[in-house]
């Protein structure tokens, strides 16, 4: 009960011959009896699933959280590395806000045909 040994330890050390024994101990320690340890278990197989389903999820959420993170911190970098260009070489690399992409000249219109 204090979680020092599992069940199998528990088995060898102890004598304990089967698995009900031991839930038994761990239910009588719980205060619990009979019809009120069955309660406490995972009720049916649809229980379960939605326990398994949900374990999958968060697991999944744990691992888009760390891509998320690491794609912040690329961006951070590649806006980092675009300041200190534009510093050292004096050059705008970054499209400002509301600028207008530029036309064609007309000489090269002229060089296509």
């Amino acid at each position: 009960m204090s979680g020092k040994l599992n069940k199998r330890q528990s088995f060898l050390i102890y004598g304990i011959k089967g698995n009900a024994t031991i839930l038994y101990w761990i239910n009588q320690s719980q205060g619990l009896k009979g019809y009120e340890a069955k309660a406490k278990s995972p009720a049916n197989f649809a229980e379960m699933k939605k326990n398994i389903q949900d374990k999958k999820l968060e697991e999944e959420n744990k691992e888009l959280r760390e891509l998320l993170r690491v794609a912040e911190l690329r961006a951070d970098l590649w806006q980092h590395a675009i300041e200190v260009a534009e510093k050292k070489f004096n050059i705008d690399i970054l499209k400002k806000y509301g600028a207008q992409q530029s036309t064609p000249s007309k000489s090269k219109d002229r060089k296509k045909k």
